[in-house]
């Protein structure tokens, strides 16, 4: 039996998908801050690129991780909606399909209500 769009299974598996999308990448960016030649000047472009980088990851990966610890579907979709409605964390593309699944998901529970 197919899910019908923007099911809370739906919601919780793309945001799972998500996820895991997200600590991917926060951990390709830890790998790049730990191999940074030292010593790192504070005008340090790149540097400061992926310290940014990992900053903006940190913040959707905590609410997307408590979120889907829970049960509560309400919960998942307040922390899905906050996610998809920031700018992407990379330039993915996936990252960007992925969070466009989301929004159509989202937009699909909110008009089935």
């Amino acid at each position: 039996m197919a899910m019908r769009g923007g099911s809370p299974d739906e919601i919780r598996a793309i945001a799972g998908e998500l996820l895991a999308l997200l600590e991917r990448e926060h951990r390709v960016v830890d790998g790049e801050i730990a191999q940074y030649p030292k010593p790192i000047p504070r005008c340090d472009a790149q540097f400061n690129f992926l310290y940014d980088q990992r900053s903006a990851l940190s913040e959707p990966i905590a609410w997307l991780r408590e979120a889907l610890r829970g049960h509560d579907n309400e919960e998942i979709v307040r922390a899905c909606t906050r996610v998809a409605s920031r700018v992407p964390c990379t330039q993915a593309e996936h990252e960007s399909a992925v969070r466009a699944r989301l929004r159509d998901a989202l937009a699909s529970a909110d008009a089935a209500r």
